[in-house]
């Protein structure tokens, strides 16, 4: 015979109570409102091992793995919400995409939409068009934009997708086109004027960019996009302080900009915040001629400016004799408004002679509309030349150059005198032009030069100084930027003219690589040059058989930024 037991003799699972439920997510959303993600997380988990079907902590806790950018963990998070809350499948997918994009997980991110895409969800059809672009396959992302539009061609969201792709993609001119035609149809579209604002800032038109920024509608300006860019122009006006307390507290919290931010304080504590330098250059040319620059370097902030200290130790053998100079200098910069004014004063001591002073002077005025007058007032001292390594040549110049950028093109146009100590006067003159095509993350671009100066008479310098000179060629270049790590590489080729003689050829190359190594505050810099007679030739004699070639060295270390 089997006995069954009451009911009553049961002995049932705890429950925990509504209180102590209410209590741990509490605690949880105080942790994570306060950006501690890991207590956040933590109290999450102690609430879903009481209730692992809990949908408020199951959402929630997904959401906090995004913000503390853990996206894999985050990822697995979302499709466990949305298999214990299946009525919810479409926003748990959602943000699934988002998320998986976020991270990079781009396939992950397009596969979970593609259902949606295929049954034509215009939000699964827009959200798929952004995260293609985020991996930077912009043509598909506009060939989906772009369908979409023919059949809808009055939805704002779209055509604002499509700008937006278009200045991703490097064609800014089309895309400030496109930012402007929404603008004027949709004066309180705020997140196009955001657009036509940012695209004003990737062409160098600081000015037009806080015009735009300026006329954001209240809701934008205090959205994180709104806020980030807000942050980059004040960054672009050299009001560090500021942008740097505009983009801290969207770095600190979970936000769609937080890794954009993060990466801007960086990439400014880096270039402008305190910093120690040590490196070499080390030059070769095919007369006998052999220089070492040891240098040490320090920078702190000074303000909005800042201000930096230098020692270098040159050394230079020729023919077998040997000669060393040291060099001490101090720069400062400093912004005011569209101005930003620099100084540079130094002193050099050795060979055999009396301390050297030198000096230099400079005032850049933006103009707007992506026009620059930068004029500089220098002296400068040659410590080494090839026909006289102990002779000490001062040279006096004043140079006055104009630019102008527009979405996709530089000009550049340069003029300038110079008086030797030795008595005699040279004249310059420069002009360059140069077309850019920005393929995130790559840069490419190509142009013309020319180039000539003269003196007025030719006195034996010990360097090459010829009575007419003139360079017309072509450049080209190409830079690879993703995080802390950037690579260029630029090429000159072109024909010159020496004192009336016959035209030849000449040419130059160079590579500069730039890496932040992991997470520390340490950066390698490395270049290389190589160049082959062109405006590089100091030679006497004939500056055809020229050929100078340089390696440079260096590791920066980043100090602690404070604002």
């Amino acid at each position: 015979m089997i006995f069954f037991p009451f009911p009553a003799t049961l002995q049932a699972a705890p429950t925990p109570s509504d209180a102590e439920m209410g209590r741990l997510l509490t605690q949880a959303r105080q942790a994570r409102n306060q950006s501690h993600w890991d207590e956040a997380i933590k109290g999450y988990d102690a609430l879903l091992a009481k209730d692992g079907w809990h949908e408020t902590a199951l959402f929630e806790r997904a959401q906090t793995l995004g913000w503390a950018q853990r996206y894999p963990e985050c990822v697995t998070a979302w499709r466990l919400f949305r298999e214990r809350a299946p009525w919810r499948a479409r926003e748990a997918d959602q943000n699934l995409a988002m998320m998986a994009s976020w991270g990079r997980m781009f396939e992950v991110a397009l596969t979970t939409l593609e259902p949606y895409a295929q049954k034509g969800e215009r939000w699964a059809i827009l959200d798929s068009a952004k995260y293609l672009s985020w991996a930077g396959r912009y043509r598909e992302s506009l060939a989906r934009t772009s369908t979409w539009i023919t059949a809808h061609p009055k939805d704002r969201d779209a055509l604002l997708m499509q700008a937006r792709v278009l200045s991703w993609d490097g064609r800014l001119k089309a895309a400030h086109g496109a930012f402007q035609q929404l603008v004027a149809q949709h004066p309180d579209l705020g997140d196009a004027r955001l657009g036509l604002a940012q695209v004003s800032l990737w062409s160098g038109r600081v000015e037009e960019a806080r015009v735009e920024v300026d006329r954001l509608p209240k809701e934008t300006r205090e959205t994180p996009e709104g806020k980030l860019l807000e942050g980059q122009v004040r960054l672009a006006e050299g009001r560090r302080r500021a942008a740097l307390a505009q983009l801290t507290p969207l770095a600190r919290q979970g936000s769609p900009v937080q890794r954009d931010a993060e990466d801007l304080i960086r990439a400014a504590a880096e270039t402008n915040g305190p910093s120690a330098e040590i490196g070499q250059s080390r030059t070769l040319t095919s007369e006998p001629l052999r220089m070492l620059d040891s240098f040490v370097r320090a920078k702190v902030p000074l303000g909005d400016g800042s201000i930096g200290l230098s020692h270098t130790l040159h050394h230079a053998e020729l023919s077998g004799a040997e000669s060393d100079a040291r060099e001490t200098a101090a720069t400062v910069a400093y912004p005011l408004g569209p101005l930003r004014l620099s100084a540079d004063l130094g002193r050099i001591t050795g060979l055999d002679g009396d301390p050297a002073g030198f000096h230099r002077l400079g005032l850049l005025w933006r103009l707007g509309h992506g026009a620059e007058v930068n004029l500089t007032q220098s002296r400068s001292v040659i410590v080494f030349t090839p026909q006289a390594v102990a002779q000490r040549v001062g040279i006096q110049a004043t140079d006055l150059a104009f630019t102008l950028a527009g979405f996709a093109d530089v000009l550049r146009l340069q003029g300038g005198t110079a008086t030797v100590s030795a008595g005699n006067r040279r004249t310059t003159w420069s002009g360059a032009y140069e077309h850019r095509w920005r393929l995130s993350p790559v840069t490419l671009s190509a142009g013309l030069t020319s180039r000539g100066m003269g003196y007025s008479e030719t006195l034996p310098l010990g360097f090459w100084n010829p009575r007419h000179y003139l360079f017309h060629g072509a450049t080209g270049s190409a830079a690879f930027e993703h995080g802390r790590f950037a690579l260029s590489v630029e090429g000159r080729w072109g024909r010159q003219v020496t004192d009336q003689q016959a035209w030849t050829t000449g040419k130059g190359y160079a590579a500069n690589l730039s890496w932040g190594l992991g997470r520390s505050p340490i950066t390698l810099l490395l270049g290389w040059s190589d160049s082959t007679s062109g405006l590089n030739a100091v030679s006497v004699t004939d500056p055809n058989t020229y050929r100078e070639q340089s390696f440079r060295w260096g590791l920066r270390v980043a100090g602690p930024w404070r604002w």
